[in-house]
């Protein structure tokens, strides 16, 4: 086969971007996107292709040559990204998904379709990747293969970034129809990560809308036990099961199980000497277990489990989950001692010192990335007030 050479140019830009040079792979990719950058030519390219009385080769050529510039502009959407520039990087990931609209292949176009998704979410770009999502699904529905591995996993992706790009945009009755069917594929396909957060995302997402009966149907134990016992897949979603299950009692006072043998089952699979933000599962999980005995009043036992404070940049690695469990749990022992104690004891003064800190992090942290925090809830709305 011989190749081009702008198919060289590209496939260099590629390794050298692979390898991490930056600087060489944008010199590479930069030179063919300058050429590649008219949209208007695309649309009259399209034209063509779809031209009956043009010849087919010139077709297929034309075909090839969109393929390249999506393989171009998604690689240098990388680039860009690479360099910590977001705003090139979105523009970059929608030419590429506009070009391929002219590939052929379920892979060539659902791929695009998700990076530019998952990009605009990253932007926090919500109502240009709701006005997208559907034309995307429509156009990957055209070519897509029921008998085909390759084309039920490209519509995986392709619908878990439309269920990330309406649940981080607020819009969580509409994201559960789509993050079901990729949450059926995901585990059809035995993708354990996409999996698990796929389920932590439809969970909260059911909790917030009280959609309860879906929930039921979702936590199931078969999620698990159909895996090979004490394997890494059985193990982690057990632990993800007993966690989400515990979630929804505290949270929603929903048993979907009996959260006292759930709680059991979680405590033993704890380390307490393992609750630091290098083992961010077992944290989450710690702070569960401290927030089910603040819950039920016993302060002795809470404080066995209480996450130490840390300095700053340990706060800022957090995620806003857990961040929102600390404030939370904090809250609680606050109120506690106000409701026992007639002074301020110095305890209580630093617990409000470090709340405030804490909020003061998660209103940076909202202000900067709004899709990360929780959506529709009315915490979001009091961060930013604080």
């Amino acid at each position: 086969m011989k190749y081009t050479k702008q198919q060289i140019l590209a496939y260099l830009g590629e390794a050298y971007l692979h390898l991490g040079n930056v600087v060489v792979a944008y010199a590479h990719l930069s030179v063919l996107a300058k050429r590649a950058d008219i949209v208007l030519l695309f649309w009259f390219q399209m034209l063509l292709m779809n031209w009956p009385e043009i010849p087919l080769a010139y077709r297929k050529k034309l075909r090839r040559e969109m393929v390249l510039k999506k393989d171009v502009h998604m690689a240098l959407s990388r680039t860009y990204l690479f360099k910590n520039d977001l705003k090139r990087a979105v523009k970059m990931g929608r030419r590429a998904a506009t070009y391929a609209r002219a590939t052929e292949g379920i892979r060539n176009r659902a791929l695009p379709y998700t990076y530019a998704l998952d990009l605009d979410v990253a932007g926090g770009h919500f109502s240009h990747a709701n006005k997208m999502e559907l034309k995307f699904i429509k156009s990957a529905l055209s070519i897509y293969e029921s008998t085909s591995v390759e084309s039920t996993v490209s519509m995986g992706c392709l619908y878990s970034a439309a269920f990330k790009s309406r649940y981080y945009s607020g819009n969580l009755v509409e994201c559960i129809q789509p993050g079901e069917i990729a949450l059926k594929i995901a585990q059809a396909a035995q993708a354990v990560e996409a999996e698990v957060f796929l389920l932590q995302k439809l969970v909260m997402a059911l909790l917030h809308t009280k959609n309860f009966e879906k929930m039921q149907e979702i936590l199931h134990p078969k999620m698990y036990m159909k895996e090979e016992l004490n394997s890494y897949n059985h193990v982690s979603k057990m632990k993800l099961y007993h966690r989400l299950i515990l979630e929804a009692f505290l949270e929603g006072s929903i048993a979907l199980e009996n959260p006292i043998r759930i709680f059991a089952v979680l405590k033993k699979s704890v380390d307490r000497h393992h609750l630091n933000i290098e083992h961010p599962g077992t944290r989450s999980n710690g702070l569960l277990i401290w927030l089910w005995y603040l819950r039920k009043g016993e302060f002795n036992r809470a404080s066995n489990w209480q996450i130490p404070e840390y300095p700053e940049l340990d706060i800022r690695q957090e995620s806003m989950g857990d961040l929102l469990r600390i404030v939370q749990c904090q809250l609680l022992w606050l109120e506690s001692k106000m409701r026992t104690n007639e002074t301020f004891s110095p305890r209580m003064e630093s617990c409000s010192n470090n709340l405030r800190y804490l909020l003061r992090i998660m209103k940076k942290k909202f202000t900067n990335t709004p899709h990360i925090c929780y959506p529709g809830t009315i915490i979001s709305k009091l961060i930013l007030r604080f």
